[in-house]
């Protein structure tokens, strides 16, 4: 998900804890990537995004470590791709 900080997905800012409370609706609906964003790179506004999609990380999840990704690349340049971009 594209996720814009202090933002989340609207025009405007929105308090701390509508931006954790979306984060964790999310994650409760299948959603388990952000993308955090900010218009000008303001730091305030991505760390916000940033703390509220990693306080819902649950590290005994493994799917996605680097060996995941290491395996897609093998499987992606067997397939005969010529660019890969993660």
């Amino acid at each position: 998900m594209l996720f814009g900080g202090t933002n989340a997905v609207g025009y405007t800012n929105y308090p701390d804890n509508v931006v954790y409370k979306f984060c964790d609706l999310s994650m409760q609906c299948g959603i388990d990537i952000f993308r955090v964003c900010d218009s000008l790179n303001y730091l305030l506004n991505l760390r916000l995004g940033i703390e509220a999609a990693r306080w819902l990380r649950q590290p005994s999840r493994t799917k996605y470590n680097l060996k995941y990704y290491l395996n897609l690349a093998d499987e992606l340049v067997k397939a005969g791709t010529h660019i890969i971009c993660i």
